[in-house]
Parts: C-alpha cells; sequence; structure tokens
C-alpha cells in the first residue's frame, strides 16, 4: 500500500470517527440533556420533542453541505473539500459545548442551538463524500470495495467513543451533569479535529479526479449536471440509505428516550448497550469488506433487508424486557444487521457517477435521505404517542427496508447503468463546445 494510500486511509478513517462521534453525542444529549438545559421551561414529554426536533434540523442542513462540498470537491479536488468539511463540522461541535444555557440567555440558547446545529450539519454534508473518494479513488480497482470500508469503520468507533464518554458524564451527580458535565463530550472533539485536520493535510489528490479532470477537464457546475443528468440515481441512492439510517437513528436517539422515560429504565442501560452494538459493529466490518473481495456489495444489502425484517420484531421485544443485558443483546445483534448496506455504499454509489460529478451525486444522494431519517426520532415518538405501541415503530422500520430494497434493485438496470456512459459523453461534448477554436492559419 502506498504512503498516499495509507494517509488517505487514517486521514478518511479519523474524519468518519470524528463525525460519527459528534452525530451520536449530539443524538445522545437530545434525548437526556437538552430538553432540561435549553427546554426546561416546556412540559417534559414536549421538551423532549422540541430537542429531538433541533437533533433533525441538522440533517435538513446537510443536503446544502452536500451541494457547497460536492461542487469544491468536483470543481477544485477532493483533498480541499476533504480537509474543510472536517472543519466546519467540528467547530460547530466545540461551540455547542460552549453554549450558555437558557438560565444564562433564556430562549436565545435554543435559537444559538439551531445555529450550530446548521452549521454542524452542513460540514457533515461534506465529510462522507470526501471521505469515502479519496480512499476508493486511491486504491487499486480490485481492492476499492475493501478499502471503501475503512471510512465507515468511523461509525462504530464514533458510536463507542461518545457512548462511552456519556457513561462517564452519567456517573456525575445530576446537577453537575446539567451544568457543566454534558459540555465534556463536545469540547473533546477539539482534539479529535486537531489529529484529523493534520493528517488530512498530507493526502494528496485522488488519482481518478487527477486523470478525469486531465483528460476532460473539470465541470463548471457540478451539482447542475449531477441533478440535470443523474437526478434518479441521486435518488436511488438516498431511498438505500433509509434502512441504515433509520435503524441507527431509531436505535441510539428514539430509544434512549423511550427506556428511560416509558419504560422508566436506567440511561445507562441503553447508552453502555449502544456501546456494545458499535463494538460488535466494528469487528463484523473487516468481515463484509473481505466479504467484497468476492461479492458484489449490493448482496450485504440484500442480506440486510432480509435479516432485518426478520429481526425487527425480536429487537423490540428484547428492549421491553427493559433488563441490561436484554437491551445489550438486542443491539448486539441490531448493529451488525443495520450496518451491512453501510459497508456497501461506497463502491455501490460511485459506480453510479463519472469521476467529474461523482462527489455531487454521491454527497447529495446520500444526504438528501438525512431530511426523513433526521426526524425518525420524532417520528417515531408521535408514532408511539398516537397508538402506544411499539408495534407500529416496528412497522415503519420494516417499511424503510423494502424501500431499501426497491433502489437496491433499480441501481442494477441496464438503463441506470447506461446512464453513467451518457454522463460522460455529455460532460465531454460540454467541455469541447466551452473550449476555444483553434486558430486559422492564414
Amino acid at each position: 500500500m502506498n504512503r498516499n494510500l495509507t494517509r488517505a486511509t487514517l486521514g478518511a478513517f479519523l474524519g468518519s470517527s470524528i463525525e460519527w462521534y459528534d452525530f451520536f453525542i449530539y443524538g445522545t444529549a437530545s434525548a437526556l440533556i437538552f430538553n432540561r438545559v435549553f427546554f426546561h421551561d416546556l412540559d417534559p414529554a414536549l421538551g423532549t420533542l422540541f430537542s429531538l426536533l433541533t437533533f433533525a434540523v441538522g440533517f435538513l442542513a446537510r443536503p446544502l453541505g452536500a451541494v457547497i462540498f460536492g461542487h469544491i470537491g468536483d470543481r477544485y479536488g477532493r483533498r480541499v473539500a476533504f480537509t474543510w468539511s472536517l472543519l466546519i463540522m467540528g467547530a460547530a461541535t466545540v461551540a455547542v459545548g460552549l453554549l450558555p444555557d437558557a438560565t444564562q440567555i433564556g430562549s436565545m440558547a435554543a435559537v444559538f442551538l439551531v445555529a450550530l446545529r446548521i452549521v454542524q450539519g452542513i460540514g457533515v454534508g461534506g465529510e462522507w463524500g470526501g471521505s469515502v473518494l479519496v480512499v476508493t479513488e486511491n486504491a487499486p480497482l480490485r481492492w476499492r470495495a475493501f478499502f471503501g470500508v475503512a471510512p465507515q469503520l468511523g461509525s462504530p468507533v464514533g458510536t463507542i467513543m461518545a457512548n462511552g464518554a456519556f457513561i462517564l458524564v452519567a456517573m456525575l451527580p445530576e446537577e453537575d451533569m446539567l451544568s457543566w458535565g454534558w459540555r465534556i463530550p463536545f469540547l473533546v472533539s477539539a482534539l479529535l479535529i486537531v489529529v484529523g485536520y493534520v493528517i488530512r493535510r498530507t493526502v494528496e489528490e485522488t488519482e481518478d479526479f487527477t486523470s478525469a479532470t486531465a483528460e476532460g477537464g473539470s465541470t463548471d457546475f457540478p451539482i447542475k449536471e449531477a441533478i440535470v443528468s443523474a437526478w434518479g440515481r441521486i435518488l436511488l441512492v438516498a431511498g438505500s440509505r433509509i434502512l441504515e439510517l433509520t435503524g441507527f437513528t431509531v436505535a441510539t436517539v428514539f430509544l434512549v428516550g423511550y427506556v428511560t422515560t416509558t419504560l422508566g429504565g436506567e440511561a445507562t442501560n441503553v447508552t453502555s448497550a449502544v456501546l456494545w452494538g458499535g463494538v460488535a459493529e466494528l469487528i463484523v466490518l473487516p468481515i463484509y469488506a473481505v466479504i467484497m473481495l468476492k461479492y458484489r456489495p449490493k448482496s450485504l444489502i440484500y442480506w440486510a433487508v432480509g435479516l432485518g425484517i426478520l429481526y425487527v420484531t425480536p429487537f423490540f421485544m428484547l428492549v421491553n424486557i427493559n433488563e441490561a443485558w436484554s437491551i445489550t443483546l438486542a443491539m448486539i445483534i441490531w448493529f451488525p444487521i443495520i450496518s451491512l448496506p453501510f459497508a456497501a455504499y461506497p463502491t455501490l454509489f460511485a459506480e453510479l457517477f463519472d469521476e467529474r460529478i461523482r462527489y455531487s451525486g454521491m454527497s447529495l444522494g446520500f444526504n438528501l435521505v438525512g431530511i426523513f431519517s433526521g426526524f425518525a426520532p420524532a417520528i417515531v415518538s408521535g408514532l408511539y404517542i398516537a397508538t402506544g405501541s411499539w408495534w407500529a415503530i416496528a412497522g415503519f422500520l420494516a417499511a424503510g427496508m423494502l424501500v431499501t430494497l426497491v433502489c437496491v434493485l433499480l441501481m442494477q438496470t441496464p438503463y441506470i447503468q447506461a446512464g453513467v456512459e451518457r454522463d460522460r459523453a455529455r460532460l465531454d461534448r460540454n467541455r469541447a463546445a466551452a473550449e476555444p477554436a483553434p486558430a486559422v492559419s492564414q
């Protein structure tokens, strides 16, 4: 493995770890802390709902981040977008940890919280595409699916770090936890960002982007080109993520509040269970990478849909036992299932777009579904309030799995595959038309 690929892999892994660490600490804080810190004057149930909605706002901002960093990544290079997305995302996370609460500045605390969540969402919107492309586009063709799993390893590592941080914070007296303890996980992110930034600055531009732009030049408006020519594929990318992302957000955000308020359980039972779920995911992801050396990535998603539909009911039955062992067992089985498609995304999605619009197309599709999945904790909370039953939530997750299956099946049609060739031909024509005509000799 050459030195640049090593740096790219390490930088992508660290950046992804920081992204998911930030994601999970905010999600956990929105379920346990923010309702009492920023919305303490409201009814507890309503305060929790508003707190979860601030979590969802970050997902609304992600497509905007995908547009911004997709343009930068396709126009000026993966390396630039790869570096700046990390800085913006991390700066917003640290700022949340420094934010005065409602007792200090009143309702403006919630306003600033939402604003910082939007900035965080913009940074996250460009993070995944950059992390995946700097690795896969630098790796040998046969090994791209294998190395593409490296950024995905950041998810379980981020899960483990975030839940470990909140397990430690929860040991504090409640008054200390609500006044200053909850801030520590957010502020620790600053150290991670510095390390990630130093490594990312040393990564060279990817071979695919360099060769593609050398031959045909970069595209002036890559996001426009992606939307005009590949909007169907962008939507398929978005739809194929519903299984994985709703599964993660329900397990790591909704269930924290569900166990502690509805079931009357201990928050540490859930956070510890999620931590062990992250450990299980960290173990199986390298195995999935090896599997993809022999089988196509889509096979992992087919298995995820089948296993997910079979297990979603036992999953909730285990959670409802409301014992530490049962919740832990539920998560240890759940996380490896919903991470099956996560391992497949990098190479599966990259094949759908020409190199000159790949960052834009992949990032926009990857983050569009966040508009739906970001509201998943609030949606399932509403479903539970309306029905009083966890069966409605299980049905919601199962329906999302079927949507994922349909989207992946459609990706394999000859029409979709031919679209990439049409993109390439059209981009070449546009580039040729934009070039000045050669001077005619007299």
